[in-house]
């Protein structure tokens, strides 16, 4: 996995992921980051990069096996519910008399080329 140079490069890398609707303060990261540790998430690591490189105030985290785990898990619930959005959302354009493949086109070319959409003023911090 990709290590993160910084606090900083965290928040930019959610809000960019996110197309901007989930914006990070330092506050909200380092509680998540306390909260991680302390349900054996992640752990602190005694590793680090050239000294020439490092700032001994930086800490580092890694995923433990445990972290691991519950995010496959995580990924795996995401998945399933995106899954039965998909088939309630088909059983309803069947029920209309829909083009199911035609549908299915438009929805590819709108997913690939549209911008992610953006609420106005919308802000949201992981919990």
């Amino acid at each position: 996995p990709a290590e993160r140079q910084s606090y900083a490069a965290m928040m930019r890398d959610v809000a960019q992921v996110s197309g901007g609707v989930v914006r990070m303060g330092s506050g909200t990261l380092y509680g998540s980051i306390r909260r991680m540790v302390d349900q054996g998430l992640i752990e602190e690591t005694d590793e680090r990069p050239d000294p020439a490189l490092d700032d001994q105030r930086r800490r580092y985290y890694r995923l433990t096996g445990l972290g691991h785990r519950v995010g496959a898990a995580e990924r795996d619930r995401l998945a399933s519910l995106i899954d039965v959005a998909e088939l309630r959302e088909l059983r309803e354009l069947r029920e209309l008399g829909l083009d199911l493949g035609l549908v299915q086109q438009l929805s590819l070319t709108s997913w690939c080329c549209s911008p992610i959409p953006q609420r106005s003023g919308a802000s949201t911090a992981l919990r």
